[in-house]
């Protein structure tokens, strides 16, 4: 099978036991404002998140990035109602022509595919952190790239005192590697996932 790259044919959805990863609308943008981030600058307005959308969607468009958002899944007893789509609530399951749930966070390959090695990065609002959505989605988007997209690795970077992400990224598979000389001379911790899930 030959290797996927953006921009898909039909944007990839990706489910695991909780979480349903879709393409982020514009519909999506104001409930994402308080997690914003591009270039990483976080954004202050909804201008500026509409902004930050456009020019995501433009890097895809040129197959420099991925990036899905996540919703919680619907079919799972354990997601409390009044985080389901109001359509859904009131229909009782998904269909395609009512509006999606809210998105809970993003994240996604970013910074191209140079030498086929994806760098992996992840947001959740703050109401969703701490319960392993992070992880659950790294996996589902770290299988696609490695096994659909035929990357070699995937790599993440995350500050030395956040031990959240440091977290997420070792319960997913992760290995913490030393900077190679020259690389990355900010005070970023470097972790790698390779191989097939």
């Amino acid at each position: 099978m030959m290797p996927l790259r953006p921009p898909f044919a039909e944007f990839p959805v990706l489910t695991t036991a909780r979480l349903r990863l879709r393409a982020i609308t514009p519909a999506d943008v104001p409930a994402l404002l308080p997690i914003s981030f591009f270039q990483g600058k976080q954004a202050q307005t909804l201008e500026e998140a509409h902004e930050m959308h456009v020019s995501i969607r433009q890097l895809y468009e040129m197959g420099d990035l991925v990036q899905w958002g996540f919703e919680l899944a619907d079919d799972n007893p354990a997601i409390p109602w009044e985080h389901r789509a109001p359509a859904r609530r009131r229909y009782g399951s998904a269909r395609a022509d009512h509006p999606a749930a809210p998105l809970v966070g993003t994240g996604g390959f970013f910074r191209g595919f140079p030498h086929d090695v994806g760098e992996v990065g992840y947001v959740l609002q703050p109401a969703f952190r701490g319960q392993g959505f992070a992880t659950e989605a790294t996996r589902a988007m770290c299988e696609f790239g490695l096994t659909r997209m035929g990357l070699r690795y995937v790599s993440a970077y995350t500050a030395p005192t956040n031990e959240a992400s440091v977290a997420v990224l070792r319960r997913a598979g992760f290995l913490e590697v030393p900077f190679p000389k020259g690389e990355r001379p900010d005070e970023s911790r470097k972790f790698v996932l390779s191989g097939k899930m």
